[in-house]
């Protein structure tokens, strides 16, 4: 186990980004190539896994409330050397990550059919999309066992387990795919197979880890569940699924405004945001680390580390966000270029990116702003702050500045929110931090 109550702060917090950026990277190749693979089946494949993704998307986040939530009690009880109720969390997390699995595995099945009946799906779309829909929600259980040990190593410091884990899944992924679709005929239901296979692999991979782990490890006994401890990890996860699910939400309403503006407009806006998002994933990283960091330091009642913590946070994440940005702002045209090769969608893109490219640096901020909350115990806070700037100022602004100056509005939308949001997490997370007492509570006013 990794020990952040001492010593140095910026190389170990590096140290603990890296194998989290790795994972990420690894995780979004192997998805690009298993819809290489499937588009090697025709448009209607490629249409029935794209109406299945907002839905995989939901589970995801549900997958992702659990990690934050397992990270921050496991790294609190880590600061605390409880050892004891370090084990106990671990079985209660898995515990309650297979309850949610099931539950959403069976009523997906059995309730796919009438779900897909309510998207406007050609006959032959419907049907691959219930094939795929059907084999790969059944895995859920898997995957969201494999989402919690994810949370619960990184709180502990150890995160170059899952990054080998899941760069051995991603390689056997691939590898699976072209023989299940191909070979052996499956089509879309060779990919789902794949994919639910290699999740099923990577949750026993994690259990047996974790039963094995002199840390970790723990008892059947553990396992009996304790409805305090299940509540506590639902009560630090659900604000953390609201805050993921606002997000589809608020990109479909920019979307639609952009679609307003034409298929250029469109091309250039879908363009500059994968772009953004690759581009910032290290600030996102980052404030993963600062959770585990900030956890351990909450769990000690170290109140001026987690202070230390929360400032060269910002100091590192900025240096690092600013060197990105420049390198993208340089080479954006290049990039984009890289995609498509028409002049109109390149011009309009660079000019979208290089606005957008104004606010990563307030993303940053507010990003280890939100792992310093998280850390502490407050995810509520950073859930109202993501609720105010990106389903409130974010489109309204869009919609507002784009009847005046037109498509590049969506783009300040997004560099304004994130000034905005900044400024309210100083005022809501800095002051918060800031007035922690030896306890690790907020003062009393």
């Amino acid at each position: 186990m990794q020990d952040y109550t001492k010593g140095p702060i910026i190389g170990p917090m590096l140290f603990l980004m890296a194998p989290i950026l790795g994972t990420h990277i690894i995780q979004h190749t192997y998805q690009i190539i298993d819809i290489y693979w499937v588009s090697q089946l025709g448009k209607e494949a490629i249409a029935a896994i794209t109406a299945v993704f907002p839905i995989f998307l939901f589970v995801h986040y549900i997958g992702l409330s659990f990690t934050t939530a397992s990270n921050i009690l496991v790294s609190q009880t880590k600061g605390k050397n409880d050892l004891p109720k370090l084990k106990h969390i671990v079985a209660q997390s898995l515990i309650a990550s297979l309850i949610f699995g099931v539950v959403i595995a069976i009523a997906g099945y059995f309730f796919s059919p009438t779900l897909f009946s309510l998207f406007p799906l050609e006959n032959k779309v419907y049907k691959l999309a219930i094939i795929y829909f059907s084999i790969l929600i059944l895995a859920t259980p898997f995957k969201l066992i494999f989402m919690t040990f994810q949370g619960l190593l990184r709180g502990i410091g150890e995160v170059k387990i899952p990054f080998y884990i899941t760069t051995v899944a991603g390689f056997l992924n691939i590898i699976l795919d072209p023989i299940l679709i191909f070979y052996f005929k499956l089509h879309v239901a060779g990919a789902a197979l794949a994919t639910s296979l290699v999740e099923f692999l990577s949750a026993l991979a994690a259990f047996l880890i974790l039963k094995n782990h002199p840390n970790l490890t723990f008892t059947f006994q553990n396992l009996k569940p304790n409805l305090s401890l299940l509540k506590e990890l639902i009560t630090l996860g659900a604000p953390n699924f609201i805050e993921n699910l606002v997000q589809p939400i608020v990109q479909t309403i920019l979307t639609s405004i952009a679609s307003l503006f034409g298929t250029v407009a469109l091309a250039a806006y879908g363009l500059s945001l994968r772009l953004s998002i690759f581009s910032v994933l290290p600030s996102i990283v980052q404030s993963y680390a600062i959770v585990t960091m900030v956890g351990q330091n909450k769990g000690a009642n170290k109140l001026d580390r987690i202070k230390e913590i929360t400032i060269k946070g910002i100091l590192s994440g900025v240096s690092i966000i600013l060197v990105i940005g420049a390198t993208v702002w340089i080479f954006t045209p290049n990039i984009i270029s890289f995609f498509i090769n028409d002049r109109n969608v390149v011009e309009t893109s660079t000019n979208f990116t290089r606005i957008l490219i104004l606010g990563w640096i307030f993303f940053a901020i507010n990003k280890v702003l939100y792992g310093a909350s998280q850390g502490i115990g407050d995810t509520t806070t950073p859930m109202l702050i993501n609720l105010v700037y990106l389903l409130f100022i974010r489109t309204s602004l869009a919609y507002i500045l784009s009847k005046i100056i037109g498509f590049l509005a969506i783009a300040w939308a997004f560099t304004i929110s994130d000034v905005i949001a900044t400024l309210l997490s100083l005022i809501l997370i800095g002051r918060k931090v800031w007035s922690l007492d030896l306890k690790g509570s907020p003062k009393e006013a």
